[in-house]
């Protein structure tokens, strides 16, 4: 095993992109590693680190081709994964590509609760560029918890499983109580970037994948900037997100110094904090809550923004197909006041030379601190060379405001099946299906399951079968059965004996859990 001792414990700053930018229009490839000892969990319980793991000695099966993955299916395997993906910087300064078409699929749910993640990242050095199917299982309890015991300067630190990501396809990842909760007293000059799922992306495919958990993070110093969503940080050249979803929360705090310099930058999306030059965010759906606060004085100014979808982009980005449910927050207060923009909108807060087609926004808006001209919007709040249609909103959530053709709706009928045909009577080219639930707003189809089908679960004998009123489930014994709304509202759960049980569900799409295991199910 190689030793990642002092990295993991102490956390540590990554190379960025060489394709995303910051919204200053600083190259991320240009900022250097950081101290790695610049950060120091203070707060502790019961958990371990998850250095005190061993490397696992092999995957679980597997020879890395296409028809034939790796199989994973233990925090050990995944420890291998990262050392394998590790590598040496060159030198500009930018990780080598590694596992570059190799293929990896997980094969069970992986719980890392009982260990502090700090500095557990696949893709440090090296780039991430494999193939990793998560396979509808679920990566549980990744936790950052930390202390800044000094300070940040000129560094790139990343918060995500998957750090650097580039020419690979990721899949079908499911997160489950992703936690980080992160103190630095003293940054200059850094960017600060997590997603739930991973944290700079380019050239690459995020697809089917599914977040849930928390970011918190309090920061003081000088030119500082923030990329925090639910799923990506950073989104750059040639990269897809699809049918992808967050929930959970993001609560930033940040107190900044003047400087005449270095601007601060406070970036909080549900899907992806920035995004630049040909990337797709289609089929995605945010139903995060966001707290964005900045509070200092600077002459070079402060920018907070907070989005259902994506908070910047530039040069030919397309935000198609996607919906916020997330209630929004961002508020500064700047004592040079003409330097403060406060950005709050549903779909993306400061949009530029893109595409926006056949999106909706249900989330409440807040915004303290704006100038005059950037008040909150429920799609976009600041635009330039933009082109939107079919646009939505709920005209009953706070601060509800449309612009150009976006039209505003009842809650009600955004949640009635005559909202979804709408919907569905302008898909753009890659749009899935938007599918009605009764009480609730739409959510999306998906090409998993089919009334014929019969599934095989890793319970004993046990199988299901979708029927038209809903699933039928065949147990040799007595199974413990759960159903959750992609929401995560509970349906029904019980103790189901052997033999044949129908379950009767109006349209939409499921979680169904047998004795634990998760397998998403869709009924037309």
């Amino acid at each position: 095993m190689k030793n990642f001792l002092l990295m993991a414990a102490l956390g540590f700053a990554s190379i960025a992109s060489s394709t995303a930018q910051t919204s200053s229009g600083n190259p991320l490839n240009q900022s250097q590693m950081g101290d790695r000892e610049s950060i120091q969990t203070t707060r502790s319980d019961e958990k371990e680190y998850w250095y005190f793991m061993q490397e696992a000695d092999s995957y679980a099966g597997g020879t890395g081709t296409e028809a034939d993955p790796y199989l994973i299916e233990t925090p050990e395997q995944l420890l291998r994964l990262q050392n394998d993906a590790d590598g040496e910087l060159n030198g500009n300064g930018v990780g080598n590509d590694h596992l570059k078409g190799v293929y990896f699929k997980q094969i069970a749910d992986i719980d890392l609760s009982k260990y502090y993640s700090n500095g557990f990242i696949i893709g440090l050095n090296g780039w991430f560029s494999g193939n990793y199917d998560g396979n509808g299982y679920a990566i549980k309890g990744y936790k950052y918890v930390a202390d800044a015991t000094s300070a940040y300067q000129d560094s790139h630190i990343m918060f995500s499983l998957f750090g650097n990501v580039q020419n690979a396809v990721i899949k079908n990842v499911t997160i489950e109580d992703y936690v980080l909760d992160v103190n630095v007293p003293d940054a200059v000059n850094s960017t600060l970037t997590a997603g739930q799922l991973a944290a700079i992306v380019n050239n690459s495919q995020i697809e089917n994948c599914t977040t849930t958990g928390e970011i918190k993070f309090n920061t003081t110093g000088i030119g500082i900037t923030y990329n925090m969503a639910g799923v990506v940080g950073l989104s750059g050249l040639n990269t897809v997100i699809n049918n992808c979803q967050s929930n959970g929360t993001i609560d930033l705090n940040m107190n900044y110094k003047d400087n005449p310099q270095l601007c601060n930058y406070l970036h909080a999306s549900g899907i992806t904090a920035q995004a630049e030059t040909n990337v797709k965010i289609i089929n995605c759906i945010s139903n995060m809550s966001i707290q964005n606060n900045a509070n200092g004085s600077s002459s070079a100014g402060a920018v907070v923004r907070s989005s259902g979808i994506v908070g910047w982009t530039d040069n030919n980005v397309q935000i198609l197909n996607c919906g916020n449910t997330g209630s929004l927050s961002a508020k500064g207060n700047n004592a040079a006041a003409n330097t403060l923009w406060v950005q709050a909108a549903g779909i993306g807060s400061c949009i530029l030379n893109s595409t926006v087609n056949n999106c909706w926004n249900a989330g409440d808006l807040h915004s303290e601190g704006h100038l005059q001209g950037q008040e909150p919007l429920s799609i976009l709040c600041y635009w330039e060379n933009v082109t939107k249609d079919h646009c939505y909103y709920n005209r009953e959530a706070e601060n509800a405001v449309g612009s150009g053709t976006d039209k505003g709706l009842a809650a009600s009928y955004m949640q009635s099946e005559a909202f979804v045909s709408d919907l569905n009577e302008n898909l753009p080219e890659g749009g899935m299906e938007w599918t009605y639930q009764e009480g609730d707003y739409p959510t999306l189809q998906t090409e998993e399951g089919t009334p014929d089908a019969n599934e095989q679960i890793h319970v004993s004998n046990t199988t299901f079968r979708l029927t038209p009123e809903g699933v039928e489930i065949n147990a040799e014994q007595a199974t413990d059965m759960a159903i959750y709304t992609m929401q995560g509202i509970q349906k029904t759960a019980r103790q189901i004996p052997a033999g044949t049980t129908s379950i009767a569900l109006a349209p939409g799409i499921y979680i169904l859990q047998l004795n634990g295991e998760g397998h998403k199910i869709v009924i037309r």
